[in-house]
């Protein structure tokens, strides 16, 4: 296994990640290694474009869409837990922000539990 950041597991108080996600080809190994490192009531701050808007759609390099069920989805879908007990990452809030439509995007904060 290949960790994505370079800290010590349960180091990491704050994660930001903005407008990142979406151009990883796996965001799911990405947020499994931000769990990794996040010490227990650690949060990742996540910014990404909403899966509709001209910010997304601009975008040739995006590789994955996100709106208000994504963090639902993946965090209560099996097949995302390869077999686990499951996430110790929960949503502490989510919003969909911006001026207009056309620059929407998905602000969240999870919180490692």
């Amino acid at each position: 296994r290949i960790d994505f950041l370079p800290y010590e597991q349960d180091s990491v108080d704050v994660i930001h990640c903005y407008h990142f996600l979406e151009h990883m080809e796996d965001p799911v190994r990405v947020l499994k290694d931000f769990e990794r490192a996040l010490k227990s009531g650690g949060y990742a701050n996540i910014v990404v474009p909403y899966y509709n808007s001209h910010l997304q759609a601009k975008c040739l390099d995006h590789k994955s869409m996100f709106n208000e069920s994504t963090w639902d989805n993946l965090f209560n879908q099996y097949s995302y837990n390869n077999g686990t007990s499951g996430w110790r990452l929960k949503v502490h809030t989510t919003f969909i922000m911006g001026v207009e439509e056309k620059n929407l995007a998905l602000l969240t904060q999870l919180i490692k539990v």
